[in-house]
């Protein structure tokens, strides 16, 4: 079943413009590191659970929000990430999205955008330092 799903949602894409300008297979691997940073956010959920029954203090109604809301932003993050190291504004030895172990780097990232607390927010401060806008002189990280 979720292969027919991903299969449907792969023919959907297929026939937009965007597919055509990233027909070089792109839009595959960035749709496995989007289902892996659901994955890596969920093991992350999964591995803090006592953390976030432990605030008694936290409605139910907000605890779930702030459960349920890391998956989604770990794919936000994981398409920001993916674009960021595609077009070359950062790059690291050894990450190849071209070779024969793309699709285990894509999923690597993906997991690691999930997973990690501070792998995405990391990147993207040091991404930023590549326009110009790094972080304000007065702000501690």
């Amino acid at each position: 079943a979720m292969i027919a799903g991903h299969r449907t949602l792969l023919q959907s894409i297929a026939g937009t413009e965007l597919y055509s300008s990233l027909s070089n297979g792109s839009v595959a691997l960035l749709i496995v590191a989007v289902h892996s940073a659901f994955v890596g956010g969920i093991v992350s959920i999964l591995a803090r659970i006592q953390d976030f029954l432990a605030r008694p203090m936290v409605s139910p109604p907000l605890l779930y929000i702030s459960i349920i809301r890391k998956p989604f932003l770990a794919a936000a993050f994981v398409i920001m990430v993916y674009s960021v190291l595609k077009v070359g504004l950062v790059s690291f030895p050894g990450v190849d999205f071209t070779g024969p172990t793309a699709p285990y780097m894509a999923w690597a990232l993906g997991f690691l955008c999930g997973f990690s607390e501070r792998f995405a927010p990391d990147f993207i401060q040091s991404a930023s330092g590549r326009f110009g806008d790094g972080p304000d002189p007065g702000v501690s990280s």
